[in-house]
C-alpha cells in the first residue's frame, strides 16, 4: 500500500464487520493513527491490517469488481453488501458471476439470464467446432445455488423452445405424455418449493407456454420431482439439496434441445434415519402424509389398516428429535413449533405434493409407477418403527412390526423378522453356515441399512425414470457422440459442521477437486488475456491444493485408500486401525493433516480452512453394505409386490437401481462417457466402497467439464438466519465464503497481473490536466499510444515502463500504485485553478525557454 496522507480514507480490519472505513490522522511508518469517519475516537493500527480505499468502493452501480479501482478484499465486501441491500444481488468479477441470496423475491434476473444467454450463444457460435459448454454453480447450503441452477435451466429450455419455433423445425421428441405447458397447469413459473419470481415472470411464462414442446416441458418439470426426493430442510436451508447433480442438455446443430440427462452423486442416505433438531427428513415423506390426509392417494393403494397414514409424530424416521438429544431438547423443539406454524408447514407440504403429482403426470409416470413409489416410501416409514427387545442373554426379537409391512416389501412376515434378528456367517471357504443372533445395536443398524438401501435404490430408479422422460435414452440411446451439450452442475459447497464425518469428507474432497479446476481456469484466463494484448505475463502465483488432493486420493497411502483397505477387511477392519494407519504414514510431518494425540480425530487444512473430522464411523459409512441376509430376503421374496425386489436386484433392467459395485459404470454412461475414454467400465464396476465410486464419478465428471468451455456462478448467503423480515449482513461469514469459493484468490491473481486495464483513449480522456501540465498535445483518435507513453513516463518516471505499467496492443496495464499517482497528480494540477488550455500554454512556454529546439517532444 502506498504512503497515506492525513485525512485519507483507509479500510481497517474489523472482527465484527470485516472492514471498517476510517480516516487517517497521522502516519507512523509501520502504523497509522486512525479515527472514525465522524472524527470520534483515535486508534493506532498496524499497516498490515489496513487496505487502501478508492472512491469506486462506494459505487453501487459498479457491476463488475474488475472495474473497481484499487481492487481489494475490503472494497469487494463493501460493494457486495451495498448492492445486496439495494436488491442488486448479482455482481460480476470478470466472467464469474457472484449471486447473494436475498431471502426474498427479487425483480431482476438479468445478470443470471445473461450468463445463460452467453452460454447458449457460445454453444451456437462454437457449435461447428464441437465445443460444448458447462455452467458450474457452487456455494454453501442456503446460498441459493439450486435456485440459480433451476433458473439457468429454465432459461435454456425457453430459449430452445423459441428457437425451435423460429426455425420452423418439426422436432417432436417421441414420448407418451401430453403437453400441458412449460411451467405446468398453474400458468406461473414453478421451479421448485423455493422459487423466487421475477417481475417479468408472468410474461416469461406466457411466452414459454406459447412455445412449449413436450421436451422442454419435461426438462423443467424434473426439478420439483428431484427436489421432493432429494431435498430436505436443514438448519441452514429450508430446501437444501442433499445430493449433487449434473444435468446435461443435448443440442442439435440448430441449437435446439434434443434430450437431457441427469447424473446424480452422493445422496445423503444417513439423513433418512437420523437428522437433528430443527431439521427434517426428505420432503417426499411429509408431502406423502399431507397428500394422504387430503385424499390425494388412490383409495385402494394401501391395506385397510393403512388407509390413513397418520401424522408425522407417528414415525420414528420423521421425528425432529435427534436420538442423542435429551428430554429437555424435545421440549425445546416442541415449544419452537407453534400450532399455527405446524399448520402452515402442512399446508405447504400439501401444495408441494399437488405440484409433484402434476409434474409426475407431465413426465409420463403411470398410475402403477406412482403407486409402487408410494408403497416403498410407506414401507420405509414402517421399517423405521420396528423396535427390538432383548431375547435372553444374547440376541433380540422384533416388536412393533406393522402387519402391512411384509406385504409392501413382498416378503413373508416370519422371514422378515428372522432376517432382522440374526445373520448368517460363513467361516472361510466352508460350505456350512452358522446363524448368529444380532445385538441390539447390530439389529438397529441392520434395520436402518435396509431402509437406506431401499431409498437410495428408489432415488436411482427415479432419476433414471426421469431421464427416460427427457428423451435422451429414446432419441439417442445416450450414445450420440456428435451431440453438443450444455452441462449444469449444481454441487454442494464446502461444509464444516460441529461434528464432521464421512459425508463432509467427501463433500469437501469434491470441492477441492472443483477448486483446483477453477484455479486453473482463472490462471489460464489471466495469462490468455495478457498474451492477447502482447503483454508478457508476470510470474503469477496462487495457492495450489494439489498436495492436499494427493493426500486424500493417492495410492497406496492416500486417506481414502486407507479407508478402503479397512473396509475390505470386513469385521477385522476398524476405525481405530484406520487412524493408526494415518499415524504410521503421516505422523506429525504433514502440514495438511494434523492428528490428535488425545482422541481419534484429525484436522485437514483445506483450501477454505481447517476442518476437524471424527474417525469413528468412517469405515462403516465408506463400506455401507446392506446385510446380505436382508438383500437375499428382498431379492428372493415371493410376495405379490415385486418393486422392492426390482430395486435391490443387481444388474436388473437398464433403468433400475444398480448395486454399489456397478453404479459407477452406469454413472459414466449417464455422463455420456461411453466411448472408453476417461474411464474403464469393467474396472469401475469392481469398485466396492462409497468413496471409490464417488471418486470415479468425480473423475468422469472432471473429464466432461474439462472438455467444455466453463462458466462459473458463485452463490453466497449473507447470514445464517434465513430471515425474510430484515436483511442482515454477516461480514465474517461472507468473507469465509468468498475465500472458500476462490473469489479472494481471483483478486490476488488479478493484482499480480496489473489489475488496472484501460483502453488508451480512456486514460487520455481521464487526465486532461496531466496532459496539459506535461505539454502533451493530444486529440481523440490521434497518436493515442505515443501520447499515453509520454504521459505515463512523465508522471511515473522514466523507469516505470514494464514495472508500474505495460503497454498492450490496445490497452494499458497498470498497477494500483500507478493509478493512485496519476489521480494524486491530477488533483494537484486541478487545485492550481487553471484550465487545461492554460496549463498547456504555460507548459509549452516553459519547455521552449529551456530548449527552444525541443519541438513537439518525444510523444
Amino acid at each position: 500500500m502506498s504512503a497515506m496522507d492525513a485525512d485519507d480514507k483507509v479500510w481497517v480490519a474489523d472482527a465484527e464487520v470485516g472492514w471498517r472505513l476510517m480516516r487517517v490522522k497521522k502516519s507512523n511508518g509501520d502504523s497509522l493513527i486512525v479515527a472514525e469517519q465522524d472524527g470520534e475516537g483515535e486508534y493506532e493500527v498496524s499497516i498490515d491490517v489496513t487496505e487502501s480505499y478508492d472512491p469506486s468502493h462506494d459505487d453501487t452501480s459498479l457491476s463488475d469488481i474488475y472495474q473497481m479501482g484499487d481492487m481489494n478484499e475490503a472494497g469487494l465486501l463493501h460493494i457486495l453488501r451495498e448492492r445486496a441491500l439495494n436488491d442488486k444481488i448479482y455482481t460480476h468479477i470478470g466472467d464469474v458471476l457472484l449471486s447473494v441470496n436475498p431471502y426474498h423475491n427479487v425483480e431482476d434476473d438479468e445478470f443470471l439470464h445473461n450468463v445463460a444467454d452467453r452460454v447458449y450463444r457460445d454453444l451456437l457460435q462454437n457449435g461447428f467446432r464441437g465445443k460444448s459448454q458447462s455452467v458450474l454453480v457452487n456455494g454453501e447450503s442456503g446460498a441459493g445455488k439450486t435456485e440459480a441452477s433451476k433458473r439457468v435451466m429454465a432459461y435454456l429450455a425457453t430459449a430452445s423452445a423459441r428457437r425451435r419455433k423460429s426455425i420452423g423445425a418439426k422436432k417432436k421428441p417421441r414420448s407418451s405424455f401430453s403437453v400441458v405447458g412449460l411451467f405446468g397447469k398453474r400458468g406461473a413459473p414453478k421451479l421448485g418449493r423455493s422459487s423466487v419470481t421475477s417481475s417479468n415472470g408472468d410474461a416469461g411464462a406466457a411466452a414459454a407456454q406459447e412455445n412449449a414442446t413436450e421436451l422442454e416441458t419435461s426438462i423443467v418439470e424434473t426439478n420439483p420431482v428431484l427436489e421432493a426426493f432429494g431435498n430436505a430442510q436443514t438448519v441452514r436451508n429450508d430446501n437444501s439439496s442433499r445430493f449433487g447433480k449434473f444435468v446435461r442438455l443435448d443440442y442439435d446443430k440448430d441449437g435446439v434441445i434434443v434430450g437431457a440427462r441427469t447424473l446424480h452423486f452422493l445422496l445423503e442416505k444417513s439423513r433418512l434415519t437420523l437428522h437433528g433438531v430443527g431439521e427434517r427428513n426428505y420432503h417426499i415423506f411429509y408431502q406423502l402424509l399431507a397428500g394422504s390426509a387430503n385424499g390425494l392417494l388412490p383409495e385402494d393403494l394401501l391395506p385397510e389398516d393403512l388407509a390413513g397414514l397418520g401424522d408425522v409424530a407417528e414415525y420414528r424416521y420423521l421425528s425432529e428429535q435427534d436420538p442423542d438429544e435429551s428430554a429437555d431438547g424435545e421440549e425445546q423443539v416442541a415449544s419452537s413449533h407453534s400450532t399455527k406454524n405446524r399448520a402452515s408447514v402442512r399446508q405447504r407440504d400439501l401444495q408441494d405434493f399437488e405440484h409433484l403429482l402434476v409434474s409426475l403426470d407431465l413426465l409420463g409416470f403411470s398410475s402403477d409407477e406412482k403407486a409402487k413409489m408410494w408403497k416403498i416410501l410407506v414401507g420405509i416409514l414402517l421399517l423405521g418403527n420396528i423396535s427390538f427387545e432383548s431375547n435372553g442373554p444374547v440376541g433380540v426379537k422384533c416388536v412393533d412390526v406393522h402387519p402391512a409391512l411384509p406385504g409392501l416389501l413382498g416378503v413373508h412376515p416370519d422371514a422378515l423378522k428372522t432376517a432382522l434378528e440374526r445373520r448368517s456367517v460363513r467361516a472361510g471357504r466352508r460350505t456350512s453356515v452358522s446363524i448368529v443372533p444380532l445385538s441390539l445395536p447390530e439389529a438397529e443398524a441392520s434395520r436402518d441399512g435396509l431402509a437406506k438401501a431401499l431409498y437410495a435404490s428408489l432415488f436411482d430408479w427415479l432419476v433414471e425414470r426421469v431421464n427416460i422422460a427427457t428423451n435422451l435414452s429414446v432419441s439417442h440411446g445416450g450414445k450420440d457422440k456428435s451431440t453438443l451439450f450444455i452441462g449444469i452442475l449444481d454441487v454442494f459447497g464446502f461444509e464444516v459442521l460441529q461434528t464432521n464425518s464421512f459425508e463432509q469428507l467427501c463433500i469437501n474432497y469434491a470441492n477441492e477437486k472443483l477448486q483446483s479446476m477453477f484455479d486453473t481456469c482463472i490462471f489460464d484466463l489471466e495469462r490468455a488475456t495478457l498474451q492477447a494484448e502482447d503483454v508478457e505475463p508476470p510470474a503469477l502465483s496462487f495457492e495450489d491444493n494439489a498436495d492436499l488432493i494427493h493426500l486424500l486420493d493417492s495410492r497406496p497411502n492416500g486417506l481414502f485408500q486407507l479407508l478402503d483397505e479397512q473396509g475390505a477387511l470386513g469385521a477385522r477392519g476398524s476405525d481405530e486401525n484406520f487412524f493408526l494407519g494415518l499415524q504410521s504414514i503421516y505422523g506429525e510431518s504433514n502440514s495438511r493433516l494434523i492428528l490428535s494425540k488425545f482422541d481419534q480425530t484429525f484436522e485437514i487444512v483445506h483450501f477454505a480452512g481447517p476442518v476437524k473430522y471424527e474417525a469413528p464411523g468412517l469405515v462403516s459409512k465408506n463400506s455401507d453394505h446392506l446385510q446380505p441376509d436382508l438383500r437375499s430376503l428382498i431379492v428372493d421374496g415371493k410376495g405379490h409386490e415385486d418393486f422392492a425386489r426390482t430395486l435391490l436386484k443387481p444388474n436388473e433392467a437398464p433403468h433400475t437401481r444398480f448395486k454399489v459395485t456397478a453404479r459407477s459404470a452406469a454413472a459414466a454412461e449417464a455422463a455420456g462417457l461411453d466411448d472408453g475414454g476417461p474411464r474403464n467400465t469393467r474396472k469401475m464396476a469392481k469398485l466396492e466402497s462409497v468413496s471409490s465410486f464417488f471418486r470415479a464419478q468425480l473423475a468422469a465428471l472432471s473429464s466432461i467439464l474439462l472438455s467444455t468451455d466453463l462458466h462459473f456462478v458463485r452463490c453466497i448467503k449473507p447470514n445464517e438466519t434465513k430471515s425474510l423480515a430484515q436483511f442482515h449482513w454477516d461480514a465474517p461469514l461472507v468473507l469465509a465464503q468468498l475465500r472458500a469459493l476462490g473469489v479472494l484468490q481471483m483478486i490476488q491473481v488479478r493484482r499480480q497481473g496489473y489489475p488496472v486495464r484501460k483502453d488508451f483513449e480512456d486514460i487520455l480522456e481521464r487526465y486532461p490536466y496531466l496532459l496539459a501540465a506535461h505539454g502533451i498535445e493530444w486529440k481523440p483518435g490521434q497518436n493515442d499510444r505515443p501520447s499515453l507513453v509520454s504521459l505515463l513516463t512523465a508522471v511515473l518516471g522514466p523507469d516505470a515502463k514494464n514495472d508500474l505499467f505495460r503497454m498492450g496492443s490496445s490497452k494499458v496495464f497498470m498497477l494500483d500504485d500507478a493509478l493512485k499517482t496519476l489521480n494524486h497528480n491530477s488533483r494537484v494540477q486541478r487545485e492550481q485553478g487553471l484550465t487545461p488550455e492554460e496549463l498547456l500554454e504555460q507548459s509549452l512556454a516553459a519547455a521552449a525557454e529551456q530548449d527552444p529546439e525541443a519541438g513537439e517532444g518525444e510523444a
